[in-house]
């Protein structure tokens, strides 16, 4: 029997299409969830490239959104106007399953639900409130705590690390399960092409030396200074490059860091790459860093180490306990914000070859635990219980 979902996008922040780790998210999931039989439909508010295939996509654009208190009223209003238009889309379209990630001042997955008599699962990515004001700035800041809490209250959960579930608990779910992020094993695998890999490194110049590389987006927390700070150090011994494979707003001030750096060390910004090229980029690199800066709470499920592993590259990160479950021995875990700790472990899998060789065949085992396949599995066995208990 086929599972119809409604997969409620609300954060203009997420495009379909786009290049950000969270578009990769809702494009390698739903696309799992077709190739197991379902019928997906997003609801988003924001679209840049081409919709994952098999999916169809509904647009409610989202307009008016500024930093600043008129920015958050649009928001909050808009909010209200996707559930409207959302409800109006879906008395044409059967559905058997809400899934919605959780966004920022929209609560109206529930009643959705209520209205439609169908189960809802909610995904938690981040406590998202508590997350903007902390990065970005936030002027409605109760509102935003009020409606992520009536989105997760008596909710099904499903969350990407056990911090995560139990934020969700601390909010009233119903239920909370474990499911971190995945990776789509063939792309990152079998069918990389070593021609398409050895074109790319000539397109970007790189030379023979050793790459220790970085996949995401360049914010703040993701701490691809220290990464190059712990290189440059390291390329006193051994020469190396640095491949820096996205984009973000730190970009123009890692780029001023490296100006002083020694001849021994070239680094290589990429900016932002297709989804589908990931692989390529990652087939070029024989080290990558996951360098994140000390944090009160770090509750992410990284998609660019379990893309590294999947794609066999040797990964370092940051020791934390939603990391360290995720990789188990797969990979070395270094203190954050520690440079002359991550140092010595570039330095350590720089000159041994071998380890290299057994953290890529390790990781790669554990990997293949995490398909996107496997990801969507889980949700659709979720979803399937959710509907008979309802029922």
């Amino acid at each position: 029997m086929t599972t119809r979902i409604a997969y409620l996008l609300y954060d203009p922040g997420i495009a379909i299409g786009g290049h950000k780790g969270a578009s990769v998210h809702v494009h390698k999931m739903t696309q799992a969830l077709v190739e197991l039989g379902a019928e997906v439909t997003i609801y988003a508010t924001s679209i840049q490239g081409e919709a994952p295939k098999g999916v169809r996509v509904f647009h409610i654009p989202l307009e008016g959104i500024t930093k600043g208190p008129t920015g958050d009223a649009n928001r909050i209003a808009g909010a209200y106007r996707f559930e409207q238009e959302v409800g109006r889309a879906l008395e044409n379209d059967k559905i058997d399953l809400i899934y919605e990630r959780l966004s920022l001042f929209f609560e109206g997955g529930a009643s959705l639900a209520k209205k439609f008599k169908v189960p809802r699962i909610v995904e938690v990515n981040a406590p998202v409130t508590a997350e903007r004001i902390a990065h970005f700035g936030l002027s409605c800041q109760q509102e935003g705590f009020d409606k992520e809490a009536a989105a997760i209250t008596g909710a099904d959960v499903v969350a990407v690390s056990q911090p995560l579930a139990q934020y969700a608990f601390s909010l009233g779910a119903k239920s909370a399960t474990v499911i971190p992020n995945g990776a789509d094993i063939k792309a990152l695998g079998d069918q990389i092409k070593k021609e398409d890999v050895f074109q790319l490194k000539s397109q970007l110049g790189l030379n023979d030396n050793l790459v220790v590389g970085f996949l995401g987006s360049l914010k703040p927390w993701h701490g691809v200074e220290v990464l190059l700070e712990a290189a440059s150090l390291a390329s006193k011994q051994i020469p190396l490059n640095v491949l820096i494979v996205g984009q973000g707003p730190m970009r123009q001030k890692l780029e001023d860091l490296t100006l002083q750096f020694p001849s021994s060390i070239k680094v290589y910004f990429t900016g932002a790459v297709d989804m589908e090229a990931v692989g390529n980029y990652l087939a070029l690199m024989d080290i990558s860093v996951a360098p994140f800066l000390p944090q009160k709470e770090f509750y992410f499920s990284p998609l660019k180490i379990i893309e590294s592993m999947a794609a066999q590259v040797p990964v370092i990160a940051s020791n934390y306990q939603s990391i360290s479950d995720l990789v188990q021995d797969g990979a070395l875990l270094v203190t954050p914000g520690q440079v002359q700790e991550l140092c010595e472990s570039i330095k350590l899998l720089a000159k041994d070859k071998n380890l290299r060789i057994l953290l890529a065949k390790k990781g790669s085992e554990i990997a293949s635990k995490h398909s996107w396949i496997n990801v969507a599995s889980q949700v659709l066995k979720l979803g399937s219980r959710l509907e008979k208990e309802l029922n």
